[in-house]
């Protein structure tokens, strides 16, 4: 849920969108879509040159490349009807706050959280408008998933007395959930705004907070998961990413765990929550 992912797919259904940046992409790659994402990117370009992965203004950029590989193998009018009938899906936001915010006070020292919301949201804006004019006519946003019930925001409340509850009790953080709904709010009324603009456009909203996540970690079992509050990789409190690597173990059925580490989903996960955006936000955006 914390990387970000911005993608160009065309309608046909495949089961997955290469990577632009692989090398033995095709050109039956390049007419059915293909993935810009750069996982830990954010609105916010500190948040990718502190992880050292693209920026979401590169991945744009990667976008207008694209274009024009598709105009040079196919023409102008075929490179414009695939990519005006292409699906963009743009999720970001969630590393610009863990990372500037939560775990370092950086943009904390500079900004209200009022105000970084306020920044992230102007680049979002920034960014579509970029998408669209490249024609981009189909785009789905989504929110902030409930941040405070991610095991590592459990974990890092547990050793605060402010937290809202007792220490060492590793419970979501109602406090770090609004302010999540707060920034989804905002977002939503921003994607309204954009869909009155572009006329010819479709913009959707793909929610990622509720029903489903928040309803997730309240009802495990409802989904069939044994554990949501810890990750599979580790102890599932604090590992992620390459900490999740030999020799630290791993739980024996991953589908049996909401999270992979301490802020990733399983792919479990991840499969209840894009059936659910498939008959909601894309549907707004294809039908």
């Amino acid at each position: 849920m914390t990387s970000a992912r911005l993608r160009a797919a065309a309608s046909s259904p495949t089961s997955t969108r290469p990577a632009y940046l692989d090398p033995s992409l095709t050109l039956t790659d390049l007419s059915t879509g293909v993935n810009f994402a750069s996982a830990g990117a954010g609105l916010d370009d500190l948040t990718s040159e502190s992880a050292r992965v693209l920026t979401i203004g590169r991945q744009v950029e990667m976008l207008e490349e694209y274009k024009g590989k598709l105009r040079g193998a196919m023409g102008d009018k075929k490179a414009e009807e695939i990519v005006n009938g292409a699906v963009v899906v743009v999720s970001i936001g969630s590393n610009d706050l863990m990372n500037n915010y939560y775990v370092s006070d950086v943009r904390r020292r500079e900004y209200s959280l009022e105000a970084y919301h306020g920044l992230m949201l102007q680049r979002m804006k920034y960014f579509v408008e970029r998408i669209y004019k490249l024609g981009g006519r189909r785009i789905a946003i989504a929110g902030l998933p409930p941040l405070g019930c991610l095991p590592f925001v459990m974990t890092l409340a547990a050793f605060r007395w402010d937290a809202g509850h007792a220490l060492g009790q590793r419970v979501c953080v109602d406090q770090k959930n609004a302010e999540a709904a707060a920034y989804n709010a905002r977002l939503q009324d921003l994607i309204n705004t954009m869909a009155t603009s572009f006329k010819d456009a479709k913009i959707a909203y793909a929610d990622t907070y509720t029903p489903m996540l928040l309803d997730m970690m309240k009802n495990p079992s409802k989904y069939g998961f044994t554990e949501a509050n810890r990750g599979c990789c580790g102890t599932g409190t604090f590992e992620m990413g390459p900490t999740c690597m030999f020799p630290f173990p791993t739980c024996p059925d991953p589908s049996k765990f909401m999270f992979w580490d301490s802020v990733h989903p399983t792919t479990a996960t991840y499969t209840f929550l894009a059936n659910g955006l498939v008959k909601t936000a894309l549907l707004k955006i294809t039908r």
